[in-house]
């Protein structure tokens, strides 16, 4: 079942889910899983969201100077597709843990200029803004 869709009332949500476990009082080996998998993501901070904007603008920041997403993802580990979806805003709010990557990316990062044209040109057609030391994180 889709995460959009609501489960018709008195339904039982599925099995390997956290609702399920919560809702359903299913103790499977799939429920208890996913329950343990929940619990790890909160204590590590998954699940905090935090506003996407400065998040966006320093991926944007970084194209201005030629950082092209396949350069950001070796930097960092994360997919392409996601810091794609993050320069572009695709979220107005994302994981502090993700936004912290980005940040620490970003202050190692600003004053390098990238390897890639191609994102140069890019962030140019889209009128992006240059790096900037206001968007360094707290204590850069």
């Amino acid at each position: 079942m889709a995460a959009t869709q609501r489960r018709p009332k008195g339904s039982v949500p599925p099995h390997g889910t956290v609702a399920r476990y919560v809702h359903g009082s299913c103790r499977c080996d799939a429920c208890r899983r996913e329950r343990r998998r929940y619990e790890t993501r909160l204590a590590m901070g998954y699940s905090v969201k935090v506003p996407s904007h400065p998040t966006v603008r320093r991926l944007q920041a970084l194209a201005v100077i030629g950082w092209s997403l396949r350069d950001l993802e070796a930097e960092t580990g994360i997919d392409r597709s996601t810091i794609r979806l993050w320069r572009n805003g695709r979220w107005a709010t994302l994981s502090r843990v993700g936004a912290g990557q980005i940040a620490d990316l970003y202050a190692r990062l600003w004053r390098t200029p990238g390897p890639s044209a191609e994102a140069r040109a890019h962030a140019q057609r889209n009128d992006w803004l240059p790096p900037h030391p206001a968007l360094l994180p707290k204590g850069e």
